[in-house]
């Protein structure tokens, strides 16, 4: 009976050596770390992209007045029709956006592929001798963007590759100005802007196409263009 009350002793003390051994040991705790990093990455994402969204209510528009070059408003063939703008023909484009012009096989002025992208465009194109351009291309599909920036950085580089600064006037104003164009891409949209003051120009269209982000390539021209004569 003893040596039966003894096993039975001894057996208890080896379980509770045991348990006592198990709760000492740490819990698995990698599946609750990776939650946990999974949960900071969610959480560092939502504050990047909220960081990089402006809102209407953080667009500050200097009281800036844009001074007004001579110019010849040109806009896809729609429009032209609806603003009273001129239509941009296949020779315009080909001229102010391409190397040199060219024909295809049907005799007709190849332009940028880039034009087959855009719901709308409306382009100010400066006439005599001072330098001043204002571009605003709508994207259908906003993936197309960059290549739409690609489109506005060509006609900016002939720009100034252009013979402005020889036209220039004493003060030296296209001189000024011919180095300090914003091309962004905002929304559906890709800006172009290049005036005497092309950042609150930029500030403009940004601005209206963040209160109205539907809003047509002529309502963000006629943004930035509020305080201009045609």
């Amino acid at each position: 009976m003893k040596k039966i009350i003894t096993l039975l002793l001894i057996a208890v003390m080896i379980f509770a050596v045991v348990s006592c051994t198990d709760a000492a040991k740490p819990a698995d705790t990698s599946k609750t770390t990776e939650k946990a990093a999974d949960t900071k990455t969610a959480t560092e994402e939502i504050k990047e992209t909220e960081a990089a969204t402006e809102k209407p209510a953080d667009i500050v528009v200097p009281d800036v007045k844009l001074t007004y070059v001579p110019a010849d408003v040109y806009a896809d063939k729609d429009g032209a029709a609806s603003a009273g703008y001129k239509e941009a023909s296949k020779v315009n484009l080909a001229d102010w956006f391409m190397d040199k012009k060219e024909l295809d096989s049907n005799f007709e002025f190849i332009i940028p592929d880039q034009f087959s992208m855009l719901e709308g465009y409306v382009l100010r194109i400066p006439q005599g001798k001072a330098v001043m351009e204002i571009d605003v291309f709508k994207v259908t599909d906003k993936a197309n963007a960059e290549q739409v920036v690609a489109l506005a950085e060509k006609r900016y580089e002939k720009l100034k590759s252009s013979d402005w600064k020889l036209y220039d006037d004493e003060q030296g104003s296209n001189a000024k100005i011919i180095d300090t164009g914003k091309i962004e891409a905002v929304g559906n949209f890709v800006i172009f802007t290049l005036t005497n003051d092309s950042e609150t120009s930029m500030l403009r269209a940004k601005k209206q196409i963040l209160d109205n982000p539907t809003c047509s390539a002529i309502e963000v021209y006629k943004a930035i263009t509020s305080d201009l004569s045609e």
